[in-house]
């Protein structure tokens, strides 16, 4: 079974995350609700703009939410369906 998220993240959790400047998978996961390996699958395939620290991955907060907005951001659909809503 996919690692999803237990629950929707609150709109001061959503604030806090748009403060940070960069975030890490578990915080990309919680953001798009999906599990953590489709967002480790997308970086692989460098869908997911991403760099290393260590062992530790970072991921740009506003490249990613760039790269979601504008729809360049495609992940595989065995792992999701990116649906984009209307405005």
């Amino acid at each position: 079974m996919p690692n999803v998220p237990d629950r929707l993240l609150t709109g001061d959790e959503i604030a806090q995350l748009n403060e940070q400047e960069f975030w890490t998978v578990a915080e990309a996961a919680a953001f798009l609700r999906v599990g953590q390996g489709v967002i480790r699958t997308a970086i692989r395939r460098g869908t997911i703009p991403c760099f290393r620290v260590g062992t530790w991955m970072r991921i740009p907060r506003r490249r990613f939410l760039e790269s979601v907005e504008s729809g360049a951001l495609t992940l595989d659909t065995a792992d999701a369906e990116i649906v984009r809503l209307p405005q």
